[in-house]
């Protein structure tokens, strides 16, 4: 389907652009894990006429008309390809001026992953060097691909009921491992209490023996030497024991 001409540059010249668009729509195997979204694909291939000179090429009639069109449409492109090369976030870029940039719009600036090849010639060093100029800006854009899926209702509904299942999982997860925490925490109060416990243990076993060695160190106590001791040990095991409870959280 190409449209070839001779002119005086080429015998076999391109006099139009060729463009070959395959769409894939592709899908996992039915499966129960599996959802039925599908993933929608565009492949273009194409092949660009090379820009000419009228005086070049001895062109007239309708090869002087195709180089025209030939030129305006790469002039479009270059333009395009230039405002997108700045990378400016929503700048306006107008694809409508010509029907190549329109059809290449989201190879281009889009949702597509863009590969150029740029061809020279040693014939023409002004030619060679604006193709390099056009392919430094060409290589200055940057689109960022992302899978096309096309779900349908029940796909979503399917993906959704997944999601609330992984969901739920995760948060039962965290659950349990904060219902281990607070048991270990638990724990750890309980064993602080325990030690607190026996330490107040031996203490007052300690003031009861210092209690009875004084008591039968001194001769003939009377009774109210006895019972003056006994209260100042009953309100010395009171203290000890208020100070540890206000420790352990026992009293406010």
């Amino acid at each position: 389907n190409r449209h070839t001409g001779e002119t005086n540059m080429n015998e076999r010249s391109s006099r139009s652009h060729t463009i070959f668009r395959m769409i894939i729509e592709s899908r996992m195997r039915v499966d129960e894990d599996v959802d039925e979204a599908v993933n929608v694909s565009q492949l273009n291939l194409v092949d660009l006429a090379g820009s000419e000179r009228a005086g070049q090429t001895g062109a007239t009639g309708d090869r002087f008309r195709e180089g025209i069109h030939i030129n305006k449409s790469l002039l479009m492109l270059g333009h395009v390809i230039s405002r997108l090369s700045e990378g400016s976030e929503g700048q306006f870029v107008n694809y409508r001026d010509s029907k190549l940039t329109r059809i290449l719009q989201n190879s281009l600036g889009g949702n597509a992953r863009t590969a150029i090849i740029c061809t020279v010639t040693p014939a023409s060093v002004e030619q060679t060097h604006s193709t390099l100029k056009f392919a430094s800006r060409a290589k200055c854009i940057k689109n960022k691909p992302v899978v096309n899926e096309v779900m349908t209702d029940a796909a979503i509904l399917k993906r959704y009921a997944k999601l609330m299942q992984k969901m739920t999982r995760e948060l039962e997860d965290a659950k349990q491992y904060n219902r281990v925490y607070e048991v270990e925490a638990m724990e750890k109060q309980l064993e602080e209490k325990d030690r607190q416990m026996r330490e107040l243990e031996i203490k007052i076993k300690q003031l009861k023996e210092k209690f009875v060695v004084s008591s039968h160190a001194s001769q003939g106590p009377s009774k109210g030497h006895s019972t003056y001791g006994f209260v100042m040990l009953t309100y010395i095991v009171a203290c000890l024991i208020s100070s540890v409870m206000l420790r352990m959280g026992l009293l406010s």
